[in-house]
């Protein structure tokens, strides 16, 4: 473990933590931060061994950066990954403000549920929720109505993460020696990176490995298109799936739409029912 490890694990888990909660909640786009997967994270060491670790180890070896600082940066980054937003931050803001945001006459909520929940918990500003929810308007944000939930709660999870982080070193020993687990995830990182004594670099082994069935739809999704040995070795090794009976039989089409396709279904039905269906003998 080094120290530019951690300084760079740092700044990226930082512009993780910027980024993503406007693409994902407020562009909507593509969830690069998703819970467990943390597709962010892989993008991102991706991009590392085919940039920036790539012209280093060009221009000057040594500064170059080892598998097992990789490997820091990238448990960085996953855990940056998941707390900005499905992991946490995304119900835990709902979760503070559902109850004062969505109280109405009608469901008495005011009267019932918001007594008995504490200020340091949740917050009770109405503005300030709807704020939240329907965007600022131009009006600043109300940080006095959040410093109290926010502060607790950051508290808290400090905890939290300082536990989960003991229980961790104390199990540690037991998950990797005697049970032996192999952590997935972590896996397909490790076999990404591979060493050498001059530094670290992407690892063709995964990429080569791949099944032709998946490099053929990774090539056409890029544009690229699979070439003649490609679609023979796929035709060859892809499981052959029947589009239903023929619609004579009384089955379907295998065309959602067609006639066919809905006769196919009201008699399948029919029959699985044990009822013979009109104009047949």
């Amino acid at each position: 473990m080094t120290k530019r490890a951690i300084l760079l694990g740092s700044i990226l888990s930082l512009a993780i933590g910027l980024i993503l909660p406007v693409t994902e909640f407020l562009i909507q786009g593509t969830r690069l931060g998703l819970s467990s997967a943390t597709p962010a994270a892989f993008f991102l060491l991706f991009v590392i061994l085919i940039g920036p670790q790539f012209l280093v180890k060009c221009l000057k070896r040594n500064w170059a950066l080892g598998r097992g600082e990789l490997m820091i940066i990238f448990g960085m980054m996953m855990v940056a990954t998941v707390i900005p937003t499905r992991g946490f931050g995304g119900p835990f803001f709902s979760m503070i403000t559902g109850s004062t945001y969505y109280a109405s006459e009608e469901n008495e909520w005011a009267k019932f549920i918001q007594p008995h929940l504490s200020e340091t918990i949740v917050l009770k500003d109405s503005n300030a929720a709807r704020l939240m929810y329907e965007g600022l308007e131009g009006a600043p944000i109300p940080w006095g109505a959040w410093i109290k939930p926010l502060g607790w709660w950051s508290f808290f999870m400090l905890c939290m993460a300082a536990m989960v982080i003991s229980a961790m070193y104390l199990l540690r020993r037991t998950w990797i020696e005697r049970e032996r687990l192999v952590f997935p995830i972590a896996q397909v990182a490790m076999a990404m990176v591979e060493d050498d004594p001059v530094g670290a670099h992407l690892s063709p082994r995964p990429f080569s490995r791949l099944n032709p069935l998946f490099r053929s739809g990774a090539a056409e999704v890029s544009g690229e298109g699979a070439g003649p040995g490609e679609r023979r070795r796929v035709s060859a090794g892809a499981p052959r799936v029947s589009a239903g009976r023929p619609a004579a039989e009384g089955g379907f089409s295998g065309v959602p739409g067609d006639a066919s396709h809905e006769a196919g279904c009201r008699a399948d039905g029919a029959r699985d029912a044990g009822v013979r269906p009109l104009g047949r003998t």
